[in-house]
């Protein structure tokens, strides 16, 4: 190889190093610059180290079927795939079609995918290479960014090669690049010296000037000059980009052989497999046979070997197929579709390739195609198969029924800006009731997902209403959208009477399921006798996680925060044991809210770590964002504050100016808690008053209550006693509305806070204190127990504020709610009383994802289970206890429980 010194000792310090780190590098450049015969070396390098290598290629015919890359990338490996975790080797058998299995989870088919390299890397050394990245099919693609960001701690090596230009997969991989220039101008001469094609003075001149030192370049000018008996290189193609000269070099090369051979050759160009056995039969459909490809293999455009089939260069296959005729092409289309009849997906492709103006066969079988493709978790490949599926529709209903599905197929795929573009086609084509719906809930639903604006809800009403009668079900849903919308944004009363009015108006019965969820969450004060419906209703749900979901933002919205954690909770497990990895991230993060609710730190901690890092894998910066402020929150208990500060910052970055209700709550929650801790009580003051007054952008109807006992409380040291009374009377007022044990003990701490009374004071605490649920929520007895016992010692009832604040402190602590547990030990020395702090266990040592590991691990299940629960790869897993097991002085699994049992007080 000439001058490429530098590059190859950068990939050969990648090999070298693999045993310490695993590494990624995405060489691009022109086309003809040396990309592969850089890779070819660094393949030779790692075949002589003893390195297993595993090799794909993407091409433009491929780029329309899922997981094409990923099969070609694995198939050496495939036996392999039955010993990965059960749900991760499901999915990635669906993925490369080793069996039906249905699996619309496409993150479980990138951890399997990372898995099954994992174990193959830990056996020998791994490279993988990507070539023509640029062509790869998208499934493929999201599968290799997803393995190239985790390569770190396996010794494996992925290079991959693209042309520089273009967007899709190229620009989404974020790894070190690798940039190939063009030779040097004494490197370029020894390239043209070995080219055989003698070259002097001007004309030599000429052709160094022109390959402006792109190898491929060097090689072919000279031989078209000599082919062509041309005495400069003037006579060639001018004007044009150096890619696209070549280009024309070849098409001239091709156009020198006999009708015949470009007949093949435009079969092979065509065709989407290497195979030469799959050739031989199509070329046979025109009396063509291999004594044929002769004069191309004698010209040096194609290789044959065995029974595969290459081109010199991927600009031959596009020279070859561009320059014929479209007549021709699809002509070589329609016969590949015949020959691959039993292959039905490769086979449509073809058909509708072969087809020029509309097909109903065809467009019907594609749309069978993107199901499946839907199914096996390539939704990215679904969406182009419905998009091709509508044009090819010859009626326009039939059309735009398909590109509601291509919408559909976009939404889960987080194509965003396609399926608005598929949503303003569809809507220009059809007024449609059934399909208007069908947009308006995708559009609505990817909104709400996302953190954005949701259409109007009368819209949404409106149309609900229009389909109660043919689709009561699509009826259902969109009106259950415009419930959920005002559950998380606070609609206004008008609009809420009005969605109300729509529920009613489907006639369900009085105890459906859907009626109940939708009507708790549009309008809950008015309808707090459904409580007791939707506690037995989620006492016995089936194992259906779209229900429970319902029902536990139904328990939310009525207070019912023991059942909502329940039916959450129950949730997490159904989808756990789905490998539904994105439904859980948003089931985490409303498992995480309820549990900093109750003062379940290390709980939430766990489900912020989980949710946020799923939030990651995924690319869902909305999650990630809303995930980031409940983490500022628990920093912020947990005494963290400078922590707390960036994430707080962080998530304000990657939200919405204009979040939900629900989330400007949270972080107006998350702020005030911070000055509260501070100290900084004036300021916490105005951020719960944000809350509770009627009017506020952050007011949702549930967060004002769960702040008010944090309201008196600031109010009381800012001095607005005042103040503090007049807002929390006017909340307390809603305290009859539900029948929650968690909104009588703030409502009691509140009224103990700002009582003008000692003997008001003294039984406003004592029923906090005495509330039957108060063991649920062990953050809110300690707090109420630190402000009772301040209250205590500051009217001189010293030995009863004792009492409480030593039960407040051992609860704090427990909880590592640290400011809390400073400001009562605080207290106690104030009181006389000397106090130790307590020592960190093993826990505190451990981070929430070693922590849950651990309890799992502890609880018997075997990593590969561990695996599938977390979507994790099991070697990952494996890591992770190997970094518990030190943490907390333990050297087998048997000692894991003990260990916990010992140390967990949460």
């Amino acid at each position: 190889m000439i001058g490429r010194d530098a590059e190859l000792r950068r990939i050969r310090a990648m090999l070298e190093g693999v045993r310490t780190s695993g590494s990624a590098l995405l060489i691009h450049g022109d086309a003809g610059i040396g990309k592969s015969t850089l890779i070819d070396a660094a393949v030779g390098t790692a075949s002589e180290q003893g390195f297993h290598i595993l090799r794909c290629r993407g091409t433009r015919t491929e780029s329309c079927f899922a997981f094409a890359g990923i099969h070609e990338l694995l198939h050496p490996v495939r036996d392999r795939v039955d010993s990965l975790p059960s749900l991760q080797a499901s999915a990635l058998r669906a993925a490369l079609g080793l069996d039906d299995h249905v699996s619309h989870d496409a993150f479980l088919v990138r951890l399997g995918a990372l898995s099954l390299l994992e174990d193959v890397a830990h056996e020998c050394p791994l490279l993988l290479v990507v070539e023509d990245l640029h062509w790869l099919d998208r499934s493929s693609a999201d599968v290799l960014r997803f393995v190239a960001r985790r390569l770190a701690p396996s010794p494996a090596v992925l290079l991959t090669a693209c042309r520089s230009r273009g967007g899709g997969p190229i620009t989404e991989l974020a790894i070190p690049r690798l940039y190939l220039t063009g030779l040097a101008l004494d490197e370029a001469n020894r390239v043209l010296d070995q080219v055989g094609v003698p070259l002097a003075g001007a004309l030599r001149g000429h052709v160094l000037a022109e390959a402006q030192g792109n190898p491929l370049a060097l090689v072919e000018l000279p031989k078209a000059v000599r082919d062509q008996g041309l005495p400069d290189v003037t006579g060639l193609p001018s004007r044009l980009p150096l890619t696209e000269r070549l280009r024309e070099v070849f098409a001239a090369r091709v156009s020198a052989t006999p009708a015949r051979t470009r007949q093949v050759l435009l079969l092979a160009a065509t065709n989407d497999s290497l195979s030469l056995t799959e050739l031989l039969l199509a070329a046979a459909q025109h009396g063509l046979g291999v004594e044929d490809l002769a004069p191309a293999e004698h010209e040096g455009l194609v290789f044959c070997v065995g029974d595969t089939i290459s081109f010199r260069h991927p600009l031959v296959q596009s020279a070859v197929y561009t320059t014929a005729a479209f007549s021709e092409r699809m002509s070589a289309h329609r016969t590949l579709a015949d020959v691959l009849s039993d292959d039905v997906t490769r086979s449509v492709w073809h058909r509708a390739a072969a087809t020029a103006g509309r097909d109903e066969r065809v467009a019907a079988t594609l749309q069978s195609v993107a199901e499946s493709a839907s199914s096996r978790g390539g939704t990215r490949t679904a969406v182009h198969a419905f998009e091709r599926a509508a044009r090819l529709s010859p009626s326009p209903e039939r059309r735009a029924q398909r590109l509601t599905m291509a919408v559909e197929a976009a939404q889960r795929a987080g194509l965003t800006s396609v399926m608005r573009r598929f949503i303003h086609e569809t809507r220009a084509l059809t007024d449609d009731p059934v399909l208007t719906a069908r947009l308006l809930f995708a559009e609505a639903t990817e909104a709400m997902s996302r953190g954005g604006s949701v259409v109007d809800l009368s819209e949404l009403v409106a149309v609900a209403r229009r389909v109660a009668t043919s689709d009561p079900d699509l009826a259902s849903y969109v009106v259950g959208c415009a419930a959920a919308e005002c559950f998380q944004n606070a609609g206004s009363l008008v609009s809420r009477r009005e969605i109300v009015a729509a529920i009613e108006a489907l006639g369900q019965p009085s105890d459906h399921p859907v009626r109940v969820v939708n009507l708790s969450m549009v309008l809950p004060r008015e309808h707090r006798s459904l409580a007791p419906t939707v506690v037995a209703m989620v006492e016995r749900a089936p194992p259906f996680a779209p229900l429970l979901m319902g029902l536990g933002c139904a328990a939310e919205a009525l207070q019912l925060l023991p059942t909502a954690t329940a039916a959450w909770r129950a949730v997490v497990e159904m989808l756990r044991r789905a490998g539904a990895a994105g439904q859980l991230t948003v089931t985490l993060y409303r498992m995480a809210r309820l549990h900093i609710a109750g003062g379940h730190l290390r709980s939430a901690n766990m489900a912020i770590e989980e949710a946020s890092r799923l939030a990651s894998e995924s690319d869902e910066k909305y999650y990630k964002g809303i995930c980031a402020v409940l983490n500022a929150h628990v920093l912020t208990l947990r005494g963290d504050d400078e922590r707390a500060l960036t994430s707080l910052d962080h998530a304000k970055q990657l939200l919405d100016s204009t979040p939900p209700a629900f989330i400007r709550a949270d972080i107006r929650r998350a702020e005030g808690i911070s000055a509260l801790v501070g100290g900084r009580y004036r300021e916490a003051f105005e951020a719960f008053s944000d809350l509770a007054k009627p009017g506020s952008p952050c007011v949702d109807g549930l967060t004002e209550l769960w702040a008010i006992s944090d309201l008196a409380e600031a109010a009381v040291h800012a001095n607005l006693v005042v103040a503090g009374r007049k807002l929390v009377t006017a909340l307390i007022s809603d305290l009859g509305a539900y029948d929650s044990s968690y909104l009588r003990v703030r409502f009691h701490r509140a009224n103990g806070l700002l009582a003008s009374g000692n003997d008001a004071a003294i039984a406003s605490f004592d029923m906090a204190l005495a509330e039957p649920g108060l063991a649920e929520w062990p953050l809110e007895e300690a707090r109420t127990r630190l402000v009772y016992g301040e209250w205590l010692r500051r009217h001189r009832r010293i030995s009863a504020g004792r009492a409480e604040l030593r039960k407040a402190l051992e609860l704090f602590e427990t909880q590592g709610a640290q400011p809390w547990a400073n400001r009562a030990r605080a207290e106690l020395r104030g009181a006389g009383v000397n106090t130790r702090r307590r020592p960190d266990d093993g826990l505190v040592r451990l981070t929430p994802q070693e922590y849950q590991i651990a309890q799992l691990a502890a609880a018997g299940l075997p990593n590969r289970e561990i695996a599938d629960q977390m979507f994790l790869s099991h070697r990952t897993v494996a890591s992770h206890l190997y970094n518990v097991f030190p943490k907390l002085g333990v050297t087998t699994r048997g000692q894991l429980r003990d260990a916990l049992r010992k140390a967990i007080t949460d």
